[in-house]
C-alpha cells in the first residue's frame, strides 16, 4: 500500500447467499492489488432471525484465511433505525449480529444505511424517529468501540419518492449530535448526486458537509440522474443514464476530484469501489482511477 494516499478497496462479489461464492472476486483483487475489501454481509446467508449462523461464518473465515487484504464489510441494506418502534428489536439484532460478525473477521469499518420513513409522516413523528436513530447509535456505537469496529453511517437517497431520509448534510448534524469516536460517515458520492437530483439541493453543499466525518467512501460513477423512469434491465438504465448505476468511474459525470477537495477527509479513510456486477469487467481500470481520487483526497487532506 502507497504512504501517499488514502487506502483503496473494492466490495466483494457472492452468488447464492453462500460465502465460499466470495473466493472468485477475492481472487481477482488479490491479483490486482487492492489495500481492502468490503465483505458483503448484506448479500450472504449468514444470520437467521438475528443468531450468527455458525457453520455459514466458518466458511467465510475460510474463504478469507491468507488473503492480504485489510477488511471492512457492509451489513445489511434494511437496517433501519428509524423504523416503526415495534419492529426497531429486529433492526438492532440484525445489526449487532453483523457487528459481531465483522469483529470475528477482524474488520475496520462496519457500513450500514442511515434511517428512513414514510414520507407522509408529521414533523412531530419524523422527530420522534431521528431521537430513536440517535439513541440507536449511541448504544450500538459504544458496542462497536468494544468491539474495535467503527460504524460508517452512508447517505442514501429518497428512492423515487416513496421514502425520507436525511441529506448528507443532514446526516452530518446527526453525527456531530451522536459525537461518537465509533460512529462516523460513509459518504457514498452517486448517493448524495442523486438525493441532490431529486431535492434541487447543491451536490457540493451538501458532499462537503458530510467529508470530514467520512471515514469510509463509496466511489462509483453515475449520471446523477434520479431514476424515475421505468426501466427492464440494467442496460437501459445505462442507456437512459437514470438510477443509482454503480459504474466504473468516468463511465458517468460525477465530479470525483472537485468533491474530494472540498474539505479534508479523516485520517486512514478507505475509498471503496461499489460496481455493479455487470462491469466487473472494468475493476483494473476502476482500481487505477480509484487510486488517482484517493491521491487526491489525501494531499487536500494533509496538514500544512
Amino acid at each position: 500500500m502507497s504512504q501517499a494516499t488514502f487506502r483503496v478497496g473494492a466490495s466483494a462479489e457472492s452468488a447464492n447467499g453462500l460465502p465460499a461464492t466470495i473466493n472468485e472476486s477475492l481472487d481477482i483483487l488479490e491479483k490486482i492489488g487492492t489495500d481492502t475489501v468490503e465483505l458483503p454481509l448484506l448479500w450472504m446467508e449468514l444470520v437467521a432471525n438475528g443468531e450468527v449462523m455458525q457453520a455459514r461464518l466458518e466458511e467465510l473465515r475460510q474463504a478469507l484465511a491468507g488473503r492480504p487484504f485489510g477488511y471492512s464489510a457492509h451489513a445489511a441494506i434494511g437496517i433501519n433505525f428509524m423504523s416503526d418502534p415495534v419492529y426497531l428489536d429486529l433492526h438492532v439484532r440484525l445489526a449487532r449480529a453483523h457487528l459481531a460478525i465483522s469483529a470475528e473477521l477482524g474488520c475496520e469499518h462496519m457500513v450500514l444505511h442511515t434511517g428512513f420513513c414514510p414520507p407522509y409522516f408529521a414533523k412531530p413523528q419524523i422527530e420522534k424517529l431521528y431521537d430513536q436513530q440517535r439513541e440507536t447509535f449511541l448504544k450500538l456505537g459504544e458496542e462497536a468501540k468494544a468491539a474495535g469496529v467503527v460504524l460508517c453511517v452512508e447517505n442514501i437517497f429518497a428512492e423515487k419518492g416513496n421514502r425520507l431520509t436525511a441529506t448528507p448534510s443532514q446526516l452530518a448534524k446527526e453525527l456531530r449530535l451522536i459525537n461518537h469516536s465509533h460512529v462516523m460517515a460513509c459518504l457514498d458520492i452517486s448517493h448524495a448526486a442523486l438525493h441532490c437530483d431529486s431535492l434541487g439541493l447543491d451536490l457540493m453543499e451538501e458532499a462537503g458537509a458530510l467529508v470530514p466525518l467520512a471515514k469510509h467512501v463509496h466511489i462509483h460513477d453515475s449520471f446523477g440522474r434520479t431514476g424515475n423512469i421505468p426501466v427492464h434491465t440494467q442496460q437501459e438504465a445505462l442507456g437512459l443514464g437514470v438510477g443509482d448505476l454503480h459504474l466504473p468511474i468516468g463511465w458517468g459525470n460525477l465530479p470525483f476530484d472537485e468533491i474530494v477537495c472540498l474539505d479534508r477527509f479523516p485520517k486512514d479513510a478507505i475509498f471503496n469501489i461499489e460496481l455493479n456486477k455487470h462491469r466487473w469487467h472494468a475493476i483494473e481500470e476502476t482500481v487505477v482511477a480509484a487510486r488517482r481520487v484517493a491521491k487526491i483526497a489525501f494531499e487536500q487532506s494533509r496538514p500544512d
